[in-house]
Order: C-alpha cells, then structure tokens, then sequence
C-alpha cells in the first residue's frame, strides 16, 4: 500500500532514512526470491475495467483519484527486463497464452534462478514449474510482437507463480493471489483492497483481517473476519455495521458476515502475511 510505504519513510526519516533507499520489488521462494526491484512509479487506475475486465487503463481525470470506489492506486516493483537472465511473462491462467501489456494475467518467470520443484511432489512439481505456453499462441499476431518471447517460449517453460499482475511501460505491479481472489457478480475484487477498507475504522488492529467468498446457492458472498484491537470492545454490531457499509460505497459490493475476533486470533504465515485460506477454513469450522 502506498499509504504503508510513505507512513515508514515518514516515521524513520528524523533518524536519517534516505527516502529513496527503499523502493518496492518482487521476488518469491520458488525463484529464489529476487525477480525485480526498484519500482518508483505509482499509477491510478481505472477500478471497473481493472475489476471487471482486467485491462489497465489509467485514469484521465484528476478529480476521481481521491474517489477509491473509481480509482485503484498500483506500485511498481521495478523493471523486469532490466535482468536479460530473467524472463517475466503475463498468461491467462486458464489458456496459457501470453497477454499483451496492460492485461492482467499470472505471472510465469524462467530464469537460471528457477527452482527444480518441490521435493517429493512429482506431479505438483510439473504442474507448477515446467508450465509451457499454449502451442497455438506462437502463430498469432500477439506473438509476432513478441518475438522475444516466442523464441525463448518455444523451448524452455516457465514457473507459475499463482500470483496476478501486469506490465506497464515496462514495469511489473501486482495485484493479488489467484487462490485469493474474490469474483462476485462477473467482477474481480482484491482481498487486500476490501481488508485495507474495513481497516481504516480505528477499532480494528491493521493487517489483521482476512476477506474471502463463500460459495452459496450458486453465488459468492463475501465474508470478512477482523481483529479488533482489545478484547473487551463494545457496541460490536454497530462496528460491523459501519464496516459493512464501508465496503459496501467503496467497492460496491455487499458483505455477507463480518465476524470480529478477539487480538491475535487470525493465521498468518511465517512472514507475518495473514493467511487467508486458513482463516477461510477456521470459518467454515
């Protein structure tokens, strides 16, 4: 988040923090870690066609940046391609063909950095770090502007990395996980986008909150589950309340439950992210 960013250059730099010397990247595990960094720019999206059509198009009008039920505000992880041994694509996860700039899609990296797999998971393994482009996309139009790719797709695959993003002007920004993301009604909402909403009330502690869907009678339905920051809060169905109606104006979509729990409740992963499925799962418990 922007706001997180700019709050801890902020904070540190009366003890001498060169705002510059920190700038946002991008790297995972799989790859062993590094993939880019140095992403300076900062851009205002279109929130509707970002969510309905996954196409990025930059807002022309300065009067609805500050409107976050119209503008999604995107930061740059720097600049892939300044790496020549990296290669970063964007796919549609479900046809395995490339997407043009400014689509939003999974990206795949190959690099020398790339992981063999999981030990002892063959299958998963094969699935997840020898994924190959889709044969047909090489003899397409979209293929003949990227020739880079298509030569180097033929015969090498790529690392999935379960997460979406996309390129603009040559920078990669991220958007969310694949597993994580929330379709309600033919449109896209990002649970870190919903759980930032509901933390701006002061009740709640901030990274604490996991947002999901549910399936329900052939429909999704939000829920989202909060930590509040003391145990002995009051008034917790107006809380939820306000809550709701907050999500609601800023991302036009209704919530299903909001279930407020005690401090240090909700997982989280080693790294300190919270972990929505498990949260998901403890739920549905």
């Amino acid at each position: 988040m922007v706001e997180a960013l700019d709050l801890f250059k902020e904070t540190f730099a009366p003890y001498g923090l060169n705002k510059d010397s920190i700038v946002p990247g991008y790297g995972l595990a799989e790859h062993c870690v590094y993939v880019c960094d140095g992403g300076k720019s900062i851009i205002d999206v279109e929130k509707e066609k970002l969510e309905k059509e996954g196409v990025v198009k930059i807002s022309s009008d300065s009067l609805n940046v500050c409107n976050t039920h119209l503008v999604s505000r995107q930061i740059s992880c720097g600049f892939p391609s300044y790496n020549p041994d990296i290669i970063v694509a964007i796919v549609d996860h479900s046809t395995n063909k490339p997407l043009e700039n400014d689509n939003v899609g999974e990206i795949w990296i190959d690099s020398p950095s790339k992981a063999h797999g999981y030990f002892g998971l063959e299958e998963k393994s094969k699935e997840d770090f020898h994924a190959t482009i889709n044969s047909e996309w090489f003899d397409s139009d979209e293929a003949a502007k990227n020739t880079t790719l298509r030569d180097y797709g033929k015969s090498h695959s790529f690392l999935r990395t379960g997460d979406l993003g996309f390129i603009h002007d040559g920078e990669l920004y991220i958007c969310g996980r694949i597993k994580d993301l929330i379709i309600i009604r033919g449109r896209n909402h990002y649970p870190q986008d919903i759980e930032h909403c509901a933390e701006q009330n002061e009740n709640l502690r901030p990274g604490c909150s996991a947002a999901f869907s549910l399936n329900m009678a052939d429909s999704e339905a939000l829920v989202i589950v909060c930590e509040v920051k003391e145990d002995n809060i009051p008034k917790l169905d107006e809380i939820a309340a306000v809550i709701k109606n907050s999500i609601s104006n800023e991302h036009g979509v209704g919530v299903y439950s909001v279930v407020l729990v005690k401090p240090r409740t909700n997982y989280k992963t080693s790294s300190g992210k919270i972990a929505r499925q498990r949260c998901k799962a403890s739920y549905l418990d």
